[in-house]
């Protein structure tokens, strides 16, 4: 299975000791902190092996008055990594600021994206579904078509003074 949930302690196979990789000692860690939810915690061997998990609702509220209040302070879902052969999270950073800075509809089309996917499980590639920068860079590759097309140019601009038409081309994305 490409993800594991975390057992309680570190195991032991015929009297030797089992080796733990960092993701294993970290996710282990983060089982026993009060901010995480401890049976969402879960280590993915892909590619890029990572640590995901979900924060408890109201863990990050600010005062007892509303440290309940789950619609307030709903769970966050976090994917850990670290640098590695396979790991260019540094490059696709800087890649991501560039489209944003260049193509305005960039971000608001791939955050309304990416809360459609997650509200259909479809936002987690070891699961089947699309990692968050294989959405941008579709998302980013429809706006350069669209840009390159006399037929959907304006819908990027909206006309002078106006922001892109944002739902027609998500209209058109899907």
């Amino acid at each position: 299975s490409a993800s594991a949930a975390m057992s309680e302690a570190a195991g032991a196979l015929e009297g030797h000791a089992v080796k733990e990789t960092w993701q294993q000692n970290l996710a282990r860690s983060l089982v026993t902190q009060d901010w995480v939810a401890a049976d969402s915690v879960r280590t993915v061997d892909a590619a890029v092996p990572i640590i995901s998990f979900e924060t408890r609702p109201g863990a990050f509220s600010r005062g007892a008055r509303d440290a309940g209040d789950a619609k307030a302070h709903p769970p966050f879902r976090m994917d850990i990594s670290f640098e590695g052969a396979t790991h260019n999270g540094l490059r696709a950073r800087g890649l991501m600021q560039e489209l944003a800075s260049t193509l305005p509809a960039f971000a608001p089309l791939v955050l309304v994206l990416k809360q459609f996917l997650s509200e259909r499980h479809l936002d987690k590639p070891y699961l089947g579904g699309i990692s968050s920068y294989g959405l941008a860079l579709l998302v980013a590759r429809f706006l350069q078509d669209s840009r390159q097309n006399p037929e959907t140019a304006g819908d990027l601009t909206g006309g002078p003074g106006r922001g892109p038409k944002l739902g027609t081309l998500l209209a058109k994305l899907l």
